[in-house]
């Protein structure tokens, strides 16, 4: 009941994680844990509880069974007294060091997320109980630590800012829009939040990317979108999230230095760098993309996902 309360406070996430999902096997895996197909998957769960129980002893088995990474963030003082109890805890759970990967396509994760007998690759409309909607678009992008990747992101935080901002809040009526770069999965999203015409939405996205690969951009609106991605990148984090960041930096093979040489490129994105972003985007969004639009159920057509 909770997750199912919380797509149309979140629909803006929900429709983001079903556009994205089949982009790379982590927004993949992203969606299946918290998206609608969890939804889904937790219906069929309640369908069947006792086979259900058995299935998560056998997927608890096969958890511990491929071993464990222990990340911990602790100061100098309490760093011995915390490894201490770390090893202790791997005692008694009997952890071991990681097993060999399995080789699993990532076909195997994109099928995951597919609702009932429709793909996920397919453009989607999914109703809702709720009175607003919501728009999400995602197609690829640039690789990371790129200049290419950074100008996209740039540009990414003038839509949200300006154009965006203009078209679908102050004349569309929705509570928010915006545009994301993820360089690391390469998928470029552009949402809406609490919309109420979502379908216009979608149009007003391709607006606002067309009309920017015409503009040059003036050195104050450049100035501004790159002091507001970089303080997005910048902005002080508790012993936490700087731990968190450290551990996801691990596991995805980024170095520190290289993030660092990435924060002082970014610096140097040029106006010409935004308007060849914006014309390398709509390519990419002409070759290949995914639309979701998560509407009231009462404006649907008869072949979209209820939830």
């Amino acid at each position: 009941n909770d997750l199912e309360s919380s797509v149309v406070p979140n629909g803006h996430s929900f429709a983001s994680g079903r556009a994205e999902c089949r982009s790379n096997k982590s927004a993949a895996v992203e969606e299946i844990w918290s998206g609608a197909s969890q939804i889904f998957t937790m219906r069929k769960i309640l369908s069947d509880i006792d086979g259900t129980i058995e299935k998560m002893k056998l997927i608890a088995s096969k958890v511990f069974g491929a071993g464990a990474v222990l990340h911990i963030t602790a100061d100098k003082v309490t760093m011995p007294k915390a490894l201490a109890a770390a090893k202790r805890f791997a005692i008694d759970m009997e952890l071991k060091a990681p097993a060999k990967k399995l080789a699993v396509p990532d076909k195997a994760f994109y099928d995951l997320t597919n609702i009932g007998k429709k793909s996920s690759a397919a453009d989607e409309t999914i109703c809702v109980s709720g009175m607003v909607g919501f728009a999400a678009l995602s197609f690829r992008c640039s690789k990371y630590s790129t200049r290419q990747a950074l100008a996209e992101k740039v540009l990414a935080h003038h839509l949200s800012s300006g154009a965006l901002w203009e078209k679908i809040r102050t004349v569309g009526g929705a509570y928010g829009a915006f545009a994301s770069a993820d360089a690391i999965g390469q998928n470029f999203t552009l949402a809406t939040y609490r919309d109420p015409s979502p379908q216009k939405s979608l149009a007003a996205f391709d607006e606002c990317l067309e009309a920017a690969a015409q503009t040059l951009f003036d050195q104050e609106s450049v100035e501004k979108a790159i002091a507001g991605t970089y303080s997005n990148l910048v902005q002080p984090k508790a012993p936490k999230q700087r731990g968190d960041a450290a551990f996801l930096r691990e596991l995805y093979l980024l170095d520190s230095k290289e993030a660092l040489a990435v924060k002082k490129m970014l610096l140097g994105i040029t106006a010409a760098d935004l308007q060849a972003a914006a014309r390398r985007l709509l390519k990419f969004r002409r070759a290949s993309s995914k639309s979701v639009l998560i509407l009231p159920k009462n404006s649907v057509p008869k072949d979209s996902i209820e939830i």
